[in-house]
């Protein structure tokens, strides 16, 4: 992952950056976070993510979402840390999220991404349980 930044950086290539995402382990979030305190690395990130549109903010909020966490690495967060997950709003990722998703059109607020993230992490938990009560 960390050959794929810095050429990135180098040829300024998006398709090769995000060939990184969604994050799939944790070694990954940890690494892809740090490299977040990088502005130039934050900036491309920031014009990714606010390049992903949608219905409605709450469609806007889970795509970006769905574009930066895979499923199971998701289930390692909650958005305020809670039940023993890591605490997502403190991490230079869960800031870009925030910072890409408040919008004027369609209007979405921090509150707003807060709620739709909070269910997300939520939702991302309840999946394989669900399934197996159907099976």
């Amino acid at each position: 992952m960390e050959m794929k930044l810095m050429r990135h950086q180098d040829h300024d290539d998006d398709d090769e950056f995000l060939q990184n995402l969604p994050l799939k382990t944790m070694d990954e979030f940890n690494f892809f976070d740090e490299e977040l305190n990088n502005k130039s690395i934050r900036k491309i990130l920031h014009n990714h993510l606010t390049g992903i549109g949608g219905r409605d903010g709450r469609n806007i909020v889970r795509s970006i979402a769905k574009r930066l966490f895979s499923k199971e690495l998701a289930k390692n967060f909650s958005w305020f840390g809670q039940k023993g997950n890591r605490n997502l709003s403190l991490t230079n990722i869960g800031k870009a999220i925030m910072r890409a998703a408040k919008r004027e059109k369609p209007v979405i607020c921090e509150r707003d991404v807060i709620h739709v993230m909070i269910d997300f992490l939520r939702h991302c938990k309840d999946k394989p349980r669900n399934r197996q009560q159907q099976q």
